[in-house]
């Protein structure tokens, strides 16, 4: 991780600590104004702010675990936004609770049951779609890696390429090959499976001194199969 990336997880760890400041001094006033007459409605919200504040603190734990930003299923609104509209929610339905105390009991803990359900499922739901699309950003990382592993492979060859004119045509196909739909496809398998027995074959022909002609035989033979691979990514959009 980098100097920038130890000091934002770092401090989305120490932004986890003011919740539960916020929840102690809320904790305080709440015990001297209600003194001796906290009653059932009094602990509800007490607890279930309780629970609030440790969901609150533990999520930039959670955030920095996996490894990268999860974005919440509400466009527009991040993890850490709705995490403190939900903290500040159940504060706020809690010293309702309190206010009311021992009346519409069945009322303050549905209504709390509720807020904590409703969170649950959006950090739920958020933390799946971030799978989701790790998913299909390694998936396309896979499919476009064929056309920058084999672009790279044929640079490296045209660099110990000695004559003139097969640089240049191990060159094209290089630049072929580098502006080539990077997407690929299973369709597309047996191709790019010829086209990278063929980079092998001419990587060794190089490397073994063999003539201009036989090198210039698989150049030719690779761009071939370069060009049908971009006609057939054609046909595939």
């Amino acid at each position: 991780m980098s100097e920038n990336g130890k000091k934002v997880s770092s401090n989305k760890i120490l932004s986890s600590l003011i919740p539960v400041i916020i929840f102690i001094v809320y904790t305080v006033i709440t015990f001297i104004i209600w003194g001796d007459d906290k009653e059932t409605g009094f602990w509800i919200g007490w607890v279930f702010g309780l629970i609030a504040t440790g969901v609150t603190t533990a999520m930039p734990y959670l955030m920095v675990k996996s490894g990268k930003e999860v974005k919440s299923i509400l466009d527009g609104f991040s993890v850490h936004f709705v995490t403190l509209c939900y903290f500040g929610a159940a504060l706020v339905l809690g010293l309702l609770c309190m206010i009311l105390n021992d009346n519409a009991v069945t009322l303050q803990i549905i209504l709390q049951v509720i807020l904590h359900a409703a969170y649950a499922f959006f950090m739920i739901a958020s933390f799946m779609g971030k799978n989701i699309i790790s998913g299909i950003e390694k998936e396309q990382k896979e499919k476009v890696y064929f056309v920058k592993s084999i672009a790279a492979d044929l640079g490296l060859v045209a660099g110990k390429v000695q004559d003139p004119e097969l640089k240049k045509k191990v060159e094209k196909i290089a630049e072929i090959a580098r502006f080539s739909d990077p997407m690929s496809n299973q369709t597309l398998a047996g191709l790019e499976a010829t086209i990278s027995t063929k980079v092998e074959e001419l990587k060794d022909a190089v490397a073994d001194g063999k003539s201009i002609e036989e090198i210039g035989a698989i150049v030719d033979r690779i761009e071939e199969k370069f060009l049908e691979r971009n006609e057939k990514c054609k046909l595939l959009k």
